[in-house]
């Protein structure tokens, strides 16, 4: 009964979220078709900002008998004239002047008449009828721009509500025994109650404060969303799954298990709050430093796109198509792990944030790979990595966050610096992967390639079509181009269109170990249910970079970066020592969060010691990077593992310990860190070097 209830309201939130999203691409959408709705009124109707509103009518008198105001006039200022000659003895009426000034006014009223007259007879019926739409857009897209903190925290909180239903936050593993139920929910009901609270207090302090009716909906929905979360914990720690399984192993066996079952946003939480509310009983501390994420709602908002973008992608072909085009080849599997991390990094750019790709594509990509032979820890490690190779591409979201908070830097040279990066780290995985790789490169011949592959290449012509002629129609109908700003609006458009032409053909999503699709569910079905599964990751996701801003405050209010010297003796102490400090950083912060604290802190002591802004912060992206590969947390990982299934992370690992040699039965960790540390070391020490010479 209780599991039926909490599928319920999950389907219900589901549907709630897909209208939000709707509303989001609607609204910026609109945006871009306001403005050029704007232009196409001025090519029909000539002055169209003229016309947009009915001018009032003049209120002046424009035919009057100058000669007779005159002598009103001058009847006025004779029975003044006396007092004004004790102060002025000039003070005789200039009729001449006064006639000069009446014509003007009646001139200037005239002139409004006529304008008047001439705006109203232009507005037509077909002017009435164009500016409505133009209008009804533009009140749509401005609702919507003026109400987005407030969809942010619906967004942010809907998908939070079906990730506590689901006990899908992220974290080492999930819970198995009913002693890990009882401590990790007691744990996080304390933490968010611990929330709650500090909601509560915010809004009580600052509401005197509230003018803004936005304000008031958008703190009280801040305060229920927090209660809510609080009470489904609640509900989840008095009753728990009858799956779960007894445990009588011994205390401290059973106490280390549970601390990896504790989702890492609770960590971050517990860390807070314990600081905020104990330390310097701070009591609004973690309201005000979480709040941070809704003073960048657009940003986001557009992660939340991303996210759904990346579901829509799972349930379509274009993944194994892709692969497809690589499978004839015959590649060994080191090539196959290579070519998928540089496949990816494309869409990993698109998809803004490190970690979408691998719950989009994560399931796809590993199959693939241990369908072309791969070894299950070469598959988890080239999987994990998928998730951040694209980071430093064109158009990341990261780098458009790192240029709005640092002046030092544009998107331009973050990109091209970015590039050859990203250059640098795929020579070194494909110099790694040949080094330990167990096959000799082998290609088929030609005669064994040539009819798959271009049955391959056949298959990808629908969506790359719809891909051209979307991004077209776009940039001639709206003037929006395929970039960091329009990217998350017109990318799910496309991949609607890809599904909705795939079932027009027949043509079904595949099944693959470790995914849920269905393969023969109708549209509308499917996209209710990709947005079910966007809400469960987005929900893990944004609460976990929402407290990133939260334990952000805490190092900042510590003062621990005040610790380090302002100045180093030597430019190359500084830098190994902002390495160490970043990679620790990317371990434990979500990428936006860091890069807040990053440029409040460390940015200034780069500088200063004589570290080029475009240098450091190449080096900060590659740092997390490795971060986000690098244990005990290692972000990249956790996701692979939740994507795939734990059954076949259990199989992983024990088919890792059965390998032969050191570097094999730990590749799954060893592989990227070795590449993205030698990337890390190079990208930071040789432009000194360089610079020394």
């Amino acid at each position: 009964m209780q599991n039926s209830l909490f599928q319920f309201v999950r389907q219900s939130l589901g549907w709630l979220l897909l209208v939000v999203f709707s509303i989001l691409l609607l609204s910026s959408t609109g945006a871009q078709l306001h403005s050029r709705l704007l232009l196409m009124g001025d090519w029909l109707y000539g002055d169209y900002y003229m016309l947009r509103a009915d001018l009032p009518a003049p209120s002046c008198q424009r035919e009057f008998d100058i000669e007779k105001r005159l002598d009103e006039l001058e009847s006025a200022a004779s029975a003044d004239a006396g007092l004004d000659a004790l102060f002025d003895d000039d003070a005789s009426f200039d009729r001449e002047a006064s006639r000069r000034s009446l014509e003007k006014a009646q001139q200037l009223c005239q002139d409004k008449y006529d304008l008047y007259e001439e705006s109203s007879s232009q507005i037509t019926t077909s002017v009435k009828m164009f500016r409505s739409i133009e209008q009804a857009v533009e009140f749509f897209s401005l609702i919507v721009f003026d109400y987005q903190k407030f969809l942010i925290v619906l967004v942010l909180f809907l998908g939070a509500i079906c990730a506590t239903l689901s006990q899908h936050h992220i974290s080492f593993r999930p819970i198995k025994t009913r002693f890990e139920h009882y401590c990790v929910q007691s744990l996080e009901t304390l933490a968010l109650l611990g929330l709650y609270i500090p909601s509560l207090t915010f809004f009580a302090q600052s509401k005197n404060a509230i003018t803004s009716p936005l304000s008031v909906i958008f703190a009280w929905t801040v305060v229920g969303a927090a209660s809510v979360l609080t009470f489904i914990s609640l509900v989840r720690l008095l009753k728990p799954s009858d799956t779960l399984q007894s445990d009588n192993r011994s205390w401290f066996a059973k106490s280390i298990s549970m601390l990896l079952c504790i989702p890492i946003y609770i960590y971050m939480l517990l860390i807070a709050g314990f600081y905020f509310l104990v330390i310097e009983k701070h009591v609004t501390g973690i309201s005000i430093y979480a709040g941070q994420l809704f003073e960048q709602a657009e940003m986001f908002l557009q992660i939340g796109l991303y996210i759904w973008l990346g579901m829509l992608l799972k349930r379509s072909r274009l993944g194994q198509q892709l692969f497809n085009v690589i499978r004839p080849w015959g590649f060994s599997p080191e090539i196959v792990a290579f070519i998928a991390v540089v496949m990816m990094a494309v869409p990993t750019a698109y998809t803004g944030a490190s970690g979408i790709i691998i719950i989009a594509m994560g399931a796809i990509v590993y199959t693939e790979l241990c369908h072309s032979g791969a070894r299950r820890s070469l598959a988890l490690a080239a999987t994990a990595m998928t998730g951040s190779a694209g980071v430093v591409l064109r158009p990341c979201l990261i780098i458009v966050v790192i240029a709005a908070l640092n002046k030092d830097v544009v998107t331009q040279d973050l990109y091209s610096s970015g590039l050859r990066v990203f250059g640098l780290s795929m020579a070194l995985l494909l110099l790694i992967l040949l080094m330990t790789s167990k096959d000799k490169f082998t290609l088929k011949p030609w005669s064994q390639v040539k009819s798959p592959f271009v049955k391959a290449l056949q298959d990808l012509i629908l969506p790359v079509m719809i891909f051209i002629i979307m991004t077209i129609a776009y940039d001639f109908i709206l003037d929006a181009q395929l970039d960091e700003i329009s990217a998350p609006i017109i990318l799910p458009v496309i991949m609607l269109l890809i599904l909705y032409f795939e079932r027009r053909k027949g043509r079904s999503a595949p099944e693959c170990e470790g995914s849920e699709i269905i393969t023969a569910e109708p549209l509308p079905k499917l996209i209710h249910a990709a947005t079910m599964e966007a809400a469960l990751h987005i929900g893990a996701l944004l609460m976990l970079m929402t407290f990133s801003f939260a334990l952000g405050g805490v190092i900042e209010r510590t003062e621990v970066v005040a610790l380090l010297p302002s100045v180093f003796d030597s430019v190359w102490v500084c830098m190994a020592m902002l390495v160490v400090i970043l990679v620790l950083i990317g371990m434990v912060m979500d990428p936006f969060g860091a890069v807040v604290l990053v440029s409040g802190s460390l940015a200034s002591l780069a500088y200063t010691n004589g570290i080029a802004p475009l240098h450091f912060w190449m080096v900060t992206l590659v740092a997390f990077e490795l971060g986000y590969l690098t244990p005990p947390v290692a972000l990249n990982h956790l996701l692979t593992r939740q994507v795939i299934g734990e059954k076949e992370a259990v199989l992983a690992e024990q088919e890792a310990m059965q390998a032969s040699g050191w570097w094999y039965k730990h590749e799954r960790i060893l592989l990227p860190m070795t590449v993205k540390a030698i990337t890390l070391l190079l990208t930071a020490f040789v432009p000194l070097f360089v610079k020394t010479l």
